[in-house]
């Protein structure tokens, strides 16, 4: 069995805290159809084409030394007899305040070109002058794919302590991607996330040489690339 090692690196002046330095240059693009485990939410669907054993960090510094969003986690995922297992760990810190979740995701493949997964997911709030607060959350994902397009959905439902669960606790995103060709790849994603309007994103991806790639992304909200 193959073993992969990956480390990212990136420093981000606005972005979202649920986002790891692999997904920074796409604006969070890869939510549904990411091509492999984040340290952040994903689509756990993918983990059913999963064929290696990886490991990945992730580390985002606060921008300019600021204790703002600085983040970082490590996610992990081992490829067992057609299924696929991923576990992660991910820090937040806000300010004062210290983020500490968990998740595991599992995959199966339904099919040659046809995938669902689940994904259960703790984390905790450390407040310096205020209790801490815990939350929870699952969910499912479906992903289809053929040749020259994909498509995915994912949707979970988040609970937290103290505050009875609601619809608008629901979360969820589609997304759909084309394959151009092999150096050229367009996906556009919509996240809809508790009390606020669905997020946009979109990314192209080119690939000039077979060791390069160049990503141009989009998201209708403040990214710290691509607008």
């Amino acid at each position: 069995m193959q073993r992969g090692l990956a480390f990212a690196l990136a420093f981000a002046s606005v972005c979202s805290a649920q986002d790891d330095a692999s997904s920074v240059a796409r604006c969070g693009v890869g939510e549904i159809l990411g091509a492999a485990p984040r340290i952040g939410p994903f689509n756990p669907a993918l983990l059913a084409w999963q064929i290696r054993t990886s490991l990945m960090v992730s580390a985002v510094p606060a921008p300019f030394g600021l204790p703002t969003l600085a983040r970082g986690g490590i996610v992990a995922t081992i490829p067992f007899w057609g299924t696929s297992t991923s576990v992660g760990v991910q820090a937040t810190r806000a300010g004062t305040s210290l983020r500490l979740s968990g998740r595991i995701s599992w995959g199966i493949g339904l099919g040659e070109n046809t995938a669902a997964g689940i994904h259960l997911g703790m984390a905790s709030w450390q407040f310096p002058r205020y209790a801490s607060v815990s939350e929870w959350d699952a969910g499912v994902g479906f992903l289809l794919r053929s040749e020259t397009a994909v498509s995915g959905a994912r949707i979970s439902l988040r609970a937290q302590q103290g505050r009875p669960v609601s619809a608008s606790d629901v979360v969820w995103g589609v997304g759909c991607g084309l394959v151009a060709s092999e150096d050229l790849q367009v996906t556009a994603e919509a996240i809809q996330e508790p009390f606020v309007p669905p997020v946009i994103r979109c990314a192209a991806v080119v690939r000039p040489m077979a060791s390069v790639e160049l990503v141009l992304a989009w998201s209708d909200v403040p990214c710290s690339v691509g607008g």
